[in-house]
């Protein structure tokens, strides 16, 4: 009786082999083999860089006016453009989140298959 887990396609056998094995203790060695992935660390990076632009663009148009209006807009505006740029990262971040948290999911089963 075949395994709800066997393929018959080679290509599809790989692609399980993949899926089974399990992270190593190692950072460096699940990052060279895609168990790890990279665009949500640089994705962070790149959001605290915005943040810190944001925040000098501020500082440097409240410096530049003496206006209290334009001062007031510049904060607020920075405020919203900062929430902005949190929902945008966070949206580069979601899918990828999303597929660990489906993988892990995806062992759980598997382990608790193997019990039973």
């Amino acid at each position: 009786m075949p395994s709800e887990f066997e393929f018959d396609e080679p290509e599809e056998r790989h692609r399980q082999d993949r899926l089974d094995r399990p992270s190593s203790d190692n950072w460096f060695l699940d990052f060279l083999a895609f168990r790890r992935m990279a665009v949500p660390i640089i994705t962070q990076i790149v959001f605290w860089i915005g943040i810190i632009a944001i925040i000098g663009g501020v500082f440097y148009a409240i410096s530049e006016t003496s206006n209290p209006r334009i001062r007031a807009g510049a904060v607020l505006g920075s405020l919203l453009l900062m929430l902005l740029w949190r929902v945008l990262c966070e949206q580069a971040i979601l899918f990828f989140r999303m597929n660990e948290t489906m993988t892990m999911m995806y062992h759980e089963l598997r382990r608790s298959n193997r019990r039973k």
